[in-house]
């Protein structure tokens, strides 16, 4: 039966409070045509989630659907006592449909929302509903794109999206205290592209929000014609009514097309800048138009404008690794960063994205951005493996193997040349994710990426902490720089090894714990 478009429905639904253990009668207001959609769409999920858990290559302790093809991180939240992350997902997403072939496909099967997943502790995760889904024939027909989730002043957790196309900014929010329902806002869209002079048109997506006193700032992708990326700017005092405040920032030169999925975090009286460039003249690459996540850190004093210091990369890996970032306030005041890794999944398997691992964002003392996996993760370990005090010409085969697992290193330099660890390897080493310091170049190698690097004042040796999930890699140094990559050899390659080229390097520690499922929370008597 065909439901009419528009069509509030007010249903009561019988909700267990996880607080107070008691079932409790409230009332929710849904759409009706939204409601048959993501119906369908969780129907989809759910019919292909058993191909996506066969598949030997899916990681275990990344976030991503249950099947289908996963995108930016969005408007990650705490509410409620738990942290809710949505995320780009296309539950119908099907490998190998041609761009030719979109709109006719688009007819049962439109593109783009919301998935939702929810953890008390940001280390066990529980897939929820799809939260929001683009409707054919209305203002978002294609897309529910990238955005942003802020609690109100009334305490309404409250989304802020991009419906496509044309690019405009929405919004929907949620009475339910599990974020599970959301009615978009009946007077969408609340925010059209502005007509702002040289402005590259159709490049006007992802709000990211925060609150300076009592003045809401929105800023959103875009560029300028000879000048660069933009991040285009918005104020509010209200969340409804929105005022064009005009560039936050800008910059990049005249091949820098789009700052997608900017991203602003405050340090004291300091900003943090992080944005998602698109360029023009990247088709010699195997990544264009996307160039890699980017960040500048500057002064900030609530002004409501900000001038871009040195820009410089997140990650290692580059743009077809890691890319897409959405930043959280924790209630204990740390920030905490998740990007997508982009790749992965087979056409046999129906799955295709994920998360990366959540990384603290710091500013050191010394100026620099510190970047460290939570402490949260920690309880993720399971067996362990360790040695201590090793002395290294050569290389060191370590007596264990594995696929999923955290490793950290310390090693001093000695008179090596080269420093590193393998990992996710065949048995003859063909295979192998490579880790590699290059002291004498002052270069850090992993795989094919590489960056200059080198030992600070009051560092005395060379910390690598990285986490093997199947098919991701990534990896933390020094506590201060990190890498992505994502092996898709041979699933059973799992030898691990250190090594040194050119002299003797001291192994202070090596320890290795096999690391568990974030979807699925053991009993305490199965830890080992």
């Amino acid at each position: 039966m065909q439901v009419l478009r528009m069509v509030p429905l007010l249903i009561t639904a019988l909700l267990m409070e996880t607080a107070t253990s008691q079932e409790t009668s409230m009332k929710i207001e849904l759409d009706v045509n939204h409601l048959d959609r993501l119906t369908r769409a969780n129907m989809r999920v759910a019919a292909k989630q058993a191909s996506v858990d066969s598949d030997p290559y899916k990681p275990i302790f990344h976030i991503m659907p249950k099947s289908g093809g996963c995108g930016d991180p969005n408007g990650p939240v705490y509410f409620n006592g738990k942290y809710h992350m949505f995320y780009q997902h296309a539950p119908e997403f099907e490998w190998g449909v041609p761009v030719e072939k979109w709109e006719e496909w688009q007819g049962t099967y439109n593109f783009t929302g919301w998935g939702h997943a929810s953890s008390e502790d940001l280390v066990y995760w529980e897939h929820e509903p799809i939260a929001l889904m683009p409707e054919l024939g209305s203002y978002d027909p294609n897309y529910c794109a990238s955005g942003s989730t802020v609690i109100d002043d009334d305490g309404i957790p409250t989304i802020f999206y991009t419906a496509a196309e044309p690019q405009t900014q929405c919004i929907a929010r949620s009475q339910d205290p599990n974020l599970r329902w959301w009615l978009k806002d009946e007077n969408n869209p609340i925010i059209f592209e502005p007509d702002i002079p040289g402005f590259r048109k159709g490049g006007f997506r992802d709000p990211f929000l925060w609150r300076d006193g009592t003045t809401w700032h929105m800023i959103l992708c875009g560029a300028l014609y000879e000048v660069g990326g933009m991040a285009v700017h918005f104020k509010s005092e209200n969340l409804t009514d929105w005022e064009y405040a005009g560039a936050f920032a800008k910059g990049m030169g005249e091949h820098c097309i789009a700052w997608e999925c900017p991203n602003f975090i405050r340090f004291d009286n300091m900003g943090m800048l992080i944005v998602s460039p698109l360029f023009d003249n990247l088709q010699d690459t195997n990544h264009a138009p996307r160039g890699s996540v980017v960040y500048t850190i500057a002064p900030y004093s609530d002004n409501g404008s900000f001038t871009p210091g040195e820009w410089k990369s997140i990650d290692i890996g580059g743009p077809n690794n890691f890319y897409a970032t959405q930043c959280l306030q924790t209630p204990d005041g740390r920030w905490l960063l998740w990007g997508m890794n982009l790749g992965g999944g087979s056409q046999d398997h129906h799955w295709t994205i994920n998360l990366s691992l959540p990384r603290v964002l710091t500013l050191r003392q010394d100026g620099l951005l510190g970047q460290e996996p939570p402490v949260e993760l920690q309880e993720l370990r399971r067996s362990h493996w360790g040695e201590k005090d090793l002395i290294m010409g050569g290389e060191y085969l370590l007596d264990i193997k594995s696929n999923t697992f955290e490793i950290m290193v310390e090693i001093e330099l000695g008179n090596a040349n080269i420093v590193g660890i393998d990992l996710r390897a065949s048995e003859d080493f063909t295979n192998k994710v490579r880790i590699a310091f290059d002291v004498k170049d002052s270069i850090l190698h992993i795989n094919e990426h590489h960056m200059p690097f080198e030992l600070l004042e009051g560092e005395d040796c060379l910390r690598l902490h990285a986490f093997v999930d199947r098919s991701v890699v990534e990896v933390f140094i020094n506590r201060r720089e990190c890498g992505t990559v994502q092996p898709f050899h041979n699933i059973d390659d799992k030898s691990i090894r250190l090594f040194s080229d050119g002299g003797t390097a001291h192994i202070r520690s090596v320890d290795v714990w096999e690391i568990g499922s974030i979807w699925k929370k053991p009993s305490s008597n199965t830890l080992q």
